[in-house]
């Protein structure tokens, strides 16, 4: 289970944009009545929210049935959102991962946490989030990424030598890793 949100955001905010994933991923119509439990049956684009309210979504939606399946999903559509609100060219996964992380932080005003990159081999990434995200959520985000970049061509891992946010750790880390020639 996350960690509950709690009121260490109170000033952040997040777009309309990022809100709108839960309405096109493929678990919306499980999804979108959870948003009308808190106000938010129509999503205005252009209009920020505050973070805290999209955390208590979160929360919400990682305590009950399919709670992996609804956050790996939603997860997906953000990297669908943020990733290719631009008409970029991506020519290596790095740069990809580090784009589509810097377009997540544009959804944002205010801290929402923190990533960070390594490269231990050629074709593979380690991503390490500190986030007030479910880990579930951040590996939906990073696994939709993956997809839109490398195509089917990659393993996404939970790091296993390490405790996961969610199971009371401080970071939580994923290895990516891919094959020579992408799809």
């Amino acid at each position: 289970m996350p960690p509950s949100p709690d009121n260490s955001h109170p000033n952040a905010r997040i777009s309309g944009r990022l809100i709108q994933s839960v309405m096109e991923c493929i678990q919306h119509d499980e999804l979108e009545p959870i948003l009308a439990d808190y106000g938010i049956d129509h999503v205005d684009l252009d209009q920020w929210y505050p973070l805290q309210t999209w955390l208590r979504v979160l929360d919400t939606i990682a305590n009950r049935e399919n709670a992996m399946q609804n956050l790996v999903s939603v997860g997906m559509a953000i990297a669908e959102t943020v990733l290719f609100s631009t008409d970029e060219n991506y020519s290596t996964m790095p740069g990809c991962m580090r784009r589509a992380v810097d377009a997540l932080a544009a959804e944002h005003k205010g801290d929402f946490g923190t990533f960070s990159f390594e490269k231990p081999a050629p074709h593979e990434m380690d991503i390490a989030h500190q986030s007030p995200y479910p880990d579930d959520l951040i590996y939906g985000f990073v696994y939709g990424v993956a997809r839109q970049c490398l195509g089917g061509n990659f393993v996404l891992r939970y790091a296993v030598d390490q405790l996961r946010r969610d199971k009371g750790g401080e970071t939580t880390a994923l290895r990516l890793s891919w094959s020579a020639t992408p799809n």
